[in-house]
Parts: structure tokens; sequence; C-alpha cells
């Protein structure tokens, strides 16, 4: 006597509840011995496949790509200008010679023009947008002893030309009065703090320098 159901083992396929739940993750089916003797289709699981960008996205990294490379190129061409010093807001001088101002004086492009001797006359544009007149303050070494000398900047006119005639100029001498070199001058007047400055010395070479050395 066999206790075999002759449908069970003829049927042509018994789905157990859950087994279509397992195919989620794969289409692939396993034939064990024992499934292809019961007749059923076992599915197994299987890792999920790796998330595949959509069919446009080759097409969207195509439009962002030139774009960033854009966006890159401009700020680090222009970048350099965020942290730069911006030249037109620097005091500078635009001549030979250096300048200084003093309260109402303005000293403008001073220099001394040197001789073969050792010899400099001090030549410098002063401005004075004062209501007085003011006895400006010059001093500076003359070979080891400071020596002061006063000149006199009226307020009319307003811009006195000191040096233009080296015989009643200002006359520094010293070994370290070479042409290229930098001398220290000191200006001062009335109650305003004075200001040492380096004065570059130049030699009559250049035509426009010929009729002021000394």
């Amino acid at each position: 006597m066999s206790f075999r159901n002759p449908l069970f083992y003829h049927s042509p396929r018994v789905q157990f509840p859950g087994v279509n739940a397992l195919k989620i993750a794969s289409r692939a089916e396993v034939n064990s011995p024992v499934s292809s003797r019961l007749g059923l289709e076992v599915s197994t699981y299987s890792r999920l496949p790796a998330h595949q960008p959509p069919e446009d996205s080759s097409v969207q990294r195509g439009f962002f790509a030139p774009l960033v490379l854009s966006v890159a190129l401009v700020f680090g061409a222009s970048g350099c200008t965020f942290t730069a010093e911006i030249a037109t807001q620097k005091d500078y001088d635009p001549s030979d010679g250096v300048g200084v101002t003093l309260g109402d004086i303005a000293v403008r492009n001073v220099m001394l023009i040197t001789n073969e001797e050792g010899q400099a006359n001090l030549v410098m544009s002063v401005v004075n947008t004062g209501d007085t007149d003011v006895s400006l303050q010059v001093q500076y070494d003359g070979e080891g002893d400071a020596v002061t000398e006063f000149l006199d900047v009226p307020t009319l006119p307003s811009l006195t030309r000191f040096g233009d005639d080296p015989a009643a100029g200002v006359i520094l001498e010293g070994s370290d009065v070479i042409a290229g070199s930098l001398v220290p001058v000191y200006f001062q007047h009335g109650d305003i703090p004075g200001e040492l400055v380096l004065v570059p010395v130049l030699d009559g070479e250049l035509p426009e320098y010929e009729l002021l050395v000394p």
C-alpha cells in the first residue's frame, strides 16, 4: 500500500505561498534534485543589482562638465584680484624724486643732483596750501655733523621751486653722496611732526638735469 498521492507527484506545478515573493531578487531558478522530484520551481535570493544611472545621465554630464570648467577658469583667472592691492589707490611718486606732506606743506619731487666732486644740489617743489608763510626746516648729515637749513615758503605763489639755481640752493657734501644712492634728509616746520625722507641722488647725464649740477 502506498501513501503517495499520484495527483501530488504528477501535477505540473504546485505553488507554495511565499515562493513567488522570493523572485524579486533574481530570475535565475535552481533545479535541485529535490525540486525536480517535486516538480517545483524554487528561486534563490541574490544581491540586488547596483544602481544604474538613467540613460540620459551622460547627456547631463556632458552639459555640466563644460559649465563647471568655465566657472573654474573664470574664478582661477580673476581670483588673484580679490586679494591683490589696487595700484590706483596707492600713493606713489610719478617722477624721479620723492615727496612728503607736512600739514599744509607738500614737498614734491625731491632729488639730489650731484657732480664728480661729491657735491649735490637739493632740488624740489614746495606747495603751501595754508594762509601763512612757513619756514621749512631741512636737516641732513654733513660728514658726521647735522646741518640744518631753513627755507622760506610763502603762501603766494603757492608753488615754490628750490634748486633751479645751484648757486643759491642747498648744497650737500659727503663721500656717500654719489649717483644711485639714497641720502636721508629730514623735513619739518612749526609744530608739525617732521619726517625723514630717503632722497635719490642723480647725476647730470640727462638733459633735464644738466643745468642743475652744482
